[in-house]
């Protein structure tokens, strides 16, 4: 075959372009879920000493019913979600590199002390949605899917879908979040693990008025609903479980106070 100035010119052109289309096809990798999509910071009430401390008429009975509410999901949600959270958290520090035949972003890294445990974040495109899987690999143990989760294109809202741990990788909890700001607005954890506290869920979400943060939480092993309120800043607030439609209110130093 001979070929020709002319025939040259057009090859070149014909495959720069093709290459250019490619990347295009490629885009740009979709926008991560928030931190606090999966991770809140939650309060304590003061839980190590306020259902301890009675000076006098001085109580803190209130504040204390709210840490004793609090304890179960200060275990789920801080101490056995530690590996994920941490996992999800060092995605935001690296740039995700396209499988043109996965068709999906990863995020491939290492985190956890010593660097010593591997994930690889997964976020697929799927119209106007991101599909996620998070692989993980903990130093000795074999790769497993450790979640996976949805989230609209714009990462407003979505799903995840957490499984308790590599050596028992059943579904531990789900979550649904929304946000209007760079931090999520609203986030309700469902606990799906199998056992008696299967259906217990707590929502966390931001207000207005006296009171600029909500919780609303059930426990199913009491069948019991308790609706928390509390202002982050001076940190009073207010409780009430069922049955009681009553509100119990502590001041800035957690101490029990008539409600107004």
């Amino acid at each position: 075959m001979k070929f020709t100035l002319k025939s040259i010119v057009a090859l070149f052109i014909g495959s720069a372009l093709l290459f250019s289309s490619c990347k295009k096809d490629e885009g740009t990798a979709p926008e991560l879920p928030p931190l606090s999509s999966m991770s809140i910071d939650i309060e304590t009430f003061e839980q190590d000493n306020a259902n301890q401390r009675i000076a006098g008429d001085t109580t803190y009975v209130a504040a204390g019913a709210a840490a004793l509410t609090m304890s179960f999901w200060n275990t789920v949600l801080v101490l056995n979600l530690a590996t994920p959270v941490a996992a999800f958290k060092e995605a935001f520090n690296h740039v995700a590199v396209y499988d043109g035949d996965a068709k999906d972003w990863t995020w491939s890294y290492n985190f956890g002390v010593y660097k010593a445990n591997k994930a690889e974040l997964h976020g697929k495109v799927e119209g106007a949605s991101v599909k996620w899987t998070m692989y993980i690999t903990l130093y000795g143990k074999s790769q497993v899917v450790w979640y996976t989760g949805t989230s609209d294109i714009n990462a407003l809202g979505g799903t995840w879908s957490i499984n308790k741990d590599v050596d028992d990788p059943k579904e531990y909890l789900t979550i649904a979040w929304t946000r209007t700001s760079d931090e999520v607005a609203d986030i309700v954890y469902t606990y799906t693990y199998p056992d008696e506290a299967t259906g217990s869920y707590i929502q966390y979400g931001e207000q207005t008025g006296e009171y600029d943060v909500f919780y609303k939480i059930y426990l199913a092993k009491d069948d019991k609903t308790t609706n928390i309120e509390f202002d982050r800043t001076t940190k009073q607030g207010h409780i009430k479980s069922t049955p009681s439609t009553e509100w119990a209110c502590w001041n800035s130093s957690y101490i029990d106070v008539d409600c107004q």
